[in-house]
């Protein structure tokens, strides 16, 4: 199928037939050029057409009905809709308004297909009361479990969608749907609790911190996607680490503030050792290797020999670095300097200053997180491989 390709719906059987309750299918599609039967297949995340399978002659069903619709490639998908009477519509969801209004205003309209019906309308708050009521309807009917696991299904599916509607390419979306299992929303008396670790930022024309409060409008819960902090507990403890054993911890991250954060611990711990690492330490990132350079001039000639200074020598670069980083990074880049760094007063207080003074929204977002840090020291910094707990 090429992108310029018109095709013609042709609906035969799309969808089952029922007498009593509206009903949602995909019509058959033919080309004008070519035999044989085809269907859409829907990108997920932005409800488009990703691509046109080819479907065999005996999945083909006994409804007929002809609707010259030309549909492409990115293009918004053709519905097929039977509603209450029996009558068979064939067209865009926002064509569809006045049918899905009456079927969802139903009484006796089955909830799924209420909540089924809000969703292809993107009537957000809609679809939320819809799905609070079929939440209580598997809460009543099939106890606590189902009705957790209907909720985690419900803002994992919204999790998938936010996450492929801003991929910033169809190689991006391509890695984020082989790695769906992966990530997962949890609903709990808390809120959503959402898990990124398998998501690359780069994949993505958003920050992981707005994630969070565009799940919470969709779904209605309170959402924080947390910033996922690099697993550094299976490195071999040395009292000595070498520059290889810094390097093997700053590529565990996938996030290049992380990676930094990490160096500027070890310069604080582990300075001949930091000095080893950043000689030979090249990062993919644009931002990130642009602080090397600044790292690897006069802040590495004069670090000290005094620890207590070295962390001043920190705390003075923070800033400077701060103001490297791309606005829409610079929340992440404070978060994990909270992680890796904020347990020496000097940096925490820099750290906080800088999160105070800005009314950026990704630091807004974080805020709150950096100071529940600075709050418990041991629970965030335990077990951190060569980064020992203070």
């Amino acid at each position: 199928m090429t992108t310029s390709s018109p095709l013609r719906a042709i609906v035969i059987g799309a969808v089952p037939l029922t007498s009593s309750s509206p009903s949602f299918g995909l019509p058959i599609l033919m080309r004008e050029d070519e035999p044989g039967y085809w269907i859409q297949v829907i990108a997920s995340g932005s409800r488009t057409i990703d691509r046109f399978a080819p479907i065999s002659d005996e999945e083909v069903g006994l409804i007929s009905r002809q609707v010259a619709i030309p549909v492409r490639l990115g293009g918004v998908y053709v519905h097929a809709f039977i509603d209450r009477s029996g009558g068979l519509h064939l067209d865009r969801a926002e064509n569809l308004k006045t049918q899905f209004n009456i079927a969802i205003s139903h009484p006796d309209t089955s909830m799924p297909v209420r909540l089924a019906i809000a969703e292809c309308m993107t009537d957000v708050d809609r679809a939320r009361r819809q799905r609070d009521a079929l939440h209580k309807e598997f809460l009543n009917r099939l106890g606590q479990r189902a009705a957790t696991s209907f909720l985690n299904s419900a803002a994992t599916g919204q999790l998938w969608g936010l996450l492929e509607r801003h991929a910033i390419s169809s190689d991006a979306r391509g890695r984020i749907r082989a790695c769906r299992s992966r990530i997962t929303a949890e609903v709990s008396s808390d809120g959503i609790s959402v898990d990124l670790s398998a998501v690359r930022l780069e994949d993505l024309n958003i920050d992981f911190s707005e994630i969070g409060p565009r799940l919470t409008q969709a779904f209605g819960y309170g959402a924080y996607a947390s910033p996922q902090v690099a697993d550094l507990s299976g490195l071999p403890f040395s009292e000595t680490p070498t520059g290889m054993t810094i390097v093997s911890a700053v590529e565990r991250s996938p996030r290049q503030e992380e990676r930094l954060s990490i160096l500027l611990r070890a310069a604080i711990l582990y300075p001949s050792a930091f000095r080893s690492a950043i000689s030979q330490y090249s990062d993919p990132a644009f931002m990130t290797n642009q602080a090397l350079r600044l790292l690897r001039g006069g802040f590495v000639d004069e670090l000290s020999d005094i620890e207590a200074r070295r962390v001043a020598q920190v705390a003075a670069i923070v800033p400077k670095l701060f103001s490297m980083a791309y606005p829409r990074r610079r929340g992440a880049m404070l978060y994990y300097m909270a992680v890796h760094l904020g347990d020496h007063a000097p940096i925490a207080k820099t750290i906080y200053e800088l999160a105070a003074r800005s009314v950026a929204r990704d630091i807004d977002l974080v805020r709150p997180r950096i100071i529940e840090m600075f709050e418990d020291w041991g629970r965030q910094l335990s077990g951190y491989g060569f980064l020992p707990p203070q």
